[in-house]
């Protein structure tokens, strides 16, 4: 998820100006919302699929995000 957040701010990069570097993109992929996205995608893949196992995993990701965030952040 860090490496699909950052390669769309590349992408994007032309129409944010505050995206002046490599670096505040970086910093901006690592800090980017990870939480309500990754919930609503669970919750749409476990309806469609019925791999009720989801909802466990996507939830330790976002938990782990949490911890990581809160841990590098200090």
């Amino acid at each position: 998820m860090l490496l699909h957040r950052i390669s769309i701010l590349f992408l994007i990069k032309p129409l944010v100006p505050n995206l002046k570097s490599k670096l505040d993109i970086l910093f901006t992929g690592w800090f980017g919302p990870i939480g309500v996205a990754a919930f609503y995608y669970a919750q749409f893949s476990m309806i469609e699929t019925g791999i009720e196992q989801l909802w466990p995993i996507v939830s330790l990701v976002i938990c782990v995000s949490i911890i990581l965030h809160g841990i590098t952040a200090t």
